[in-house]
Order: C-alpha cells, then structure tokens, then sequence
C-alpha cells in the first residue's frame, strides 16, 4: 500500500514537472536569439565603439572594432546589417559567435580581447569601455554575460534549443 502511493506521489510530481517544461517550451515561439550592435563613437578614424543588446533587453556590454575603412578585410570593421550567426566553440577562443553571409569577409566572430591589435575584422566585447583610447575591459566576463544570455533564453524556452541567430549592426 505504501510502496503504490509512493509511486502515485513520483508520478504525480513527474506529471507536473513534464507540465511544466510544456508550458515554458511554449510560453513564447521566438525561434531567434537576436543581437543587436548599435554603433554609438568613432573617434578620428581609429576605432568604432558601441553597445551590445539582446532580443530587444537593454544594453549587455559594450563592443569595439575597427574604423569603417571601406569593408577591407584585416583593416575594417563589418558593414551595417542583418548577419546570421553561429555558435563556435574550436581552438583556443572558447565558446563565441561567428557571422555569416558578410559581404567579401569570412570568420568574422565576437569574441574576447581588449585592443585593437587583437582586431582583424571583428568585434570584441567589454563590460566597460574607454572609446577615447580604443578599448573594452573585462571581455572575457562580456562574453560569458553574452553566453549566459543565450543560454537562459533556451532554458525559459524563449527560443529553441538551436535558435536562428540573428546579429544586426546599426
């Protein structure tokens, strides 16, 4: 008797666990994690400095990259736009998101590094920022912010498991 209402018990609790996974996969149907970089300082032609938000929230981190310097690869930051995104998580640089469908440009990615000279073509996050002098600080804790953002969002199932990324720049 007692063994059968232990079992209701477990399953009772499962029943409700299983429920509630259902209601948070289904809570909203976004399939994007959106990333938005709004492009705020460029000072005299040495840097572009600027703002990470994502799915609409405010402000994550600051970003840095290079001046606009006509789209050319290893000297330039990236043209405004929508991008298409992937998680990566090779080599040495840990876990990061590259973009794709980049006008003339491949492996461009955000990721960690404070200076410009750890720029070719990329963005970096910080959670601060001094755009006078061309760098982010504490990237490697941008970028875990950035990590956890993503990943909170699949775990209150604000978006799927493997959610279109979308990483526009303004």
């Amino acid at each position: 008797m007692k063994r059968q209402a232990s079992l209701k018990g477990i399953l009772a609790i499962a029943s409700l666990l299983f429920m509630g996974v259902l209601f948070l996969s289904s809570k909203n149907s976004a399939q994007q994690f959106k990333i938005s970089i709004q492009r705020t300082f460029q000072l005299n032609q040495n840097c572009v400095t600027g703002y990470l938000s994502v799915n609409d929230n405010p402000a994550v981190c600051n970003t840095l990259e290079l001046p606009w310097w006509y789209n050319l690869n290893d000297f330039s930051c990236i043209p405004k736009g929508r991008y298409a995104g992937t998680i990566r998580t090779d080599g040495t640089k840990g876990w990061r998101i590259q973009l794709e469908g980049v006008p003339g440009r491949k492996y461009i990615q955000i990721h960690i590094g404070n200076y410009l000279r750890e720029i070719e073509g990329c963005i970096l996050v910080g959670t601060d920022a001094a755009p006078d002098k061309c760098e982010v600080y504490n990237s490697k804790s941008a970028l875990e912010i950035l990590r956890k953002e993503f990943e909170t969002e699949i775990f209150l199932g604000n978006v799927n498991m493997c959610p279109a990324i979308i990483v526009e720049i303004e």
